[in-house]
């Protein structure tokens, strides 16, 4: 009898096709179909392919047995994440990928375990021990972030020193865009979605503004470039 692999039972498991982990990942479902056969992959692509099914690398390869996933929600925050796992809190705001989303104040409203390796695969990331969670809404970062998302914000990331998607006060409002610094001392917010135009920006007005932090991670499994 034949032995399902452990990506083809991951996928099962999590009710994904080979269309849609392929759509997900950007390869072809002939890629996707290899590997649920056995075939070999690279390691970025088993970094993401595990990320999308929401085990570890370790499981996907065969040298891990369980299947624990990379995501836990904590049910009951005063028993201590396990070995090898770091708790990120959930925060209330709301971060606007629009006009602007009125918070004046945040407090925290639960609480995730991300296993460690797989924070570290959040594209520049600089500290694991400092991320947070927050809402987003409004439709300008589609179709990176999608209306209504939860996002992974790296807060030891608190000043523009790199393009990169940021979650930033002005006043009392919360602001989530994509930062380009010019190399006139400006800097440009863009949204993905083309129907918004770019706004430029003083540099100094933009770093006078609160930094939460930069995004690292969007909960749809989209890398965050």
């Amino acid at each position: 009898m034949k032995i399902d692999s452990p990506i083809a039972v991951a996928m099962r498991k999590k009710g994904l096709t080979q269309d849609q982990v392929a759509k997900s990942l950007g390869v072809s479902r002939q890629a996707v179909q290899k590997w649920t056969a056995g075939g070999d992959s690279t390691v970025s692509n088993l970094k993401k392919l595990a990320a999308v099914l929401g085990v570890s690398v370790a499981y996907l390869t065969g040298e891990a047995e369980d299947d624990k996933s990379s995501v836990q929600r904590v049910s009951d925050p005063s028993i201590p994440p396990p070995d090898g796992y770091t708790r990120v809190p959930i925060l209330s705001a709301y971060g606007s990928c629009g006009p602007g989303e009125e918070n004046t104040d945040e407090y925290v409203i639960g609480f995730i375990d991300f296993a460690d390796w797989f924070c570290r695969t959040f594209p520049g990331v600089s500290s694991i021990k400092r991320l947070e969670i927050v809402n987003s809404s409004g439709d300008s970062m589609e179709p990176t972030i999608a209306a209504t998302s939860l996002l992974v914000l790296d807060r030891n990331q608190s000043t523009i020193s790199r393009d990169g998607i940021f979650c930033f006060r002005n006043n009392s409002e919360l602001f989530i865009k994509r930062v380009q610094r010019n190399i006139d001392g400006t800097v440009l917010l863009l949204s993905d979605n083309p129907l918004y135009k770019p706004i430029k920006v003083d540099r100094l007005q933009l770093e006078n503004s609160e930094i939460l932090g930069r995004v690292v991670y969007v909960f749809n499994g989209k890398s965050i470039i």
